[in-house]
């Protein structure tokens, strides 16, 4: 009885068996690939490997640019598409890009003979001073004209150049290469006291030269500044001192240097009378190149 019973288990183990092969032989088949999927952006189906058509580009929220454009770069496997390009749009000062925030790496070109390096386009140096005679760039102020008057043309202001014991010997460095040597070149320094008593309410004279003025050399040799001075300014009124129109009383100083062939600098040093600087202008027919540098990044101490 019991051999029997093995037997029938046996039989029905057989019938289960190949009624499930011929379960599997009549399973449906699988469907039809035909929805794709791109979920790591390569632009080609995840499942099947085939090229997507209406592949949608995955660009960077950041700003990619050269020297004249900016563009948004794909980030996804088609790293040659770009989105947005334009040309840049350079503030006033010819600086920085409205739209992307890139520096202008421009040489700086001259109008009329005469090329303009302005001060924020100088390279200052980084000397530890205290918070309040730290060498800050205001872009774009406008120069005094007259008591409470700020419709003067606009000017690169370097506010706090020198003004105290702790501040003097900073330095800023137009830094430029001439085609050619060339003597007796015009330069034209435009600076302006900022000396000034908040009880006379009135900006007072710096004499160049003097102990406590700013210095100036070209190529390392010390350059005279003697005879020349900023002007001060009296009857000043109160908002004149608060809001900074009175240290805008801008002077040029005229010297004539020798350039070298290649590298040139022309450094001005602080004294212990602080003074604003707006630019340089170098008159002559040589060819020079002067390129921007980002001063921007410096912290600023208004």
């Amino acid at each position: 009885m019991k051999k029997k019973f093995l037997a029938l288990l046996a039989a029905s183990a057989m019938v289960l068996g190949a009624g499930a092969v011929m379960a599997g032989c009549n399973a449906p088949a699988e469907p039809e690939h035909t929805t794709h999927y791109d979920i790591n952006a390569d632009g080609k189906c995840d499942k099947c490997g085939e090229d997507m058509e209406g592949h949608s580009h995955i660009y960077s929220k950041k700003w990619s640019s050269d020297a004249t454009y900016h563009w948004h770069a794909a980030v996804c496997a088609h790293d040659g598409e770009v989105s947005e390009k334009a040309e840049h749009e350079f503030d006033e000062g010819g600086l920085l890009c409205r739209v992307c925030k890139a520096i202008n790496t421009a040489p700086v070109a001259p109008v009329e003979g005469v090329y303009h390096y302005e001060a924020e386009y100088a390279e200052l140096d980084d000397k530890d001073v205290a918070d309040n005679a730290t060498m800050t760039i205001e872009l774009n102020k406008h120069e005094f004209t007259e008591s409470g008057k700020e419709d003067g043309p606009l000017v690169s202001n370097v506010g706090y150049f020198g003004g105290s014991e702790a501040s003097a010997g900073q330095t800023i460095t137009w830094r430029f290469n001439a085609a050619e040597a060339a003597e007796n070149v015009k330069v034209t320094l435009r600076m302006a006291s900022s000396v000034g008593s908040w009880n006379d309410k009135k900006i007072t004279e710096i004499v160049l030269g003097a102990e406590g003025a700013p210095s100036l050399s070209v190529n390392g040799s010390d350059v005279s500044l003697e005879g020349q001075k900023l002007d001060g300014l009296d009857n000043l009124t109160q908002n004149d001192m608060q809001n900074g129109v009175a240290y805008h009383n801008f002077c040029n100083i005229v010297i004539t240097i020798n350039l070298v062939a290649g590298e040139n600098t022309i450094v001005l040093t602080s004294g212990s009378k602080g003074v604003n600087v707006d630019k340089i202008m170098i008159e002559t027919t040589t060819s020079l190149e002067f390129s921007r540098t980002n001063n921007l990044s410096r912290p600023s101490s208004h």
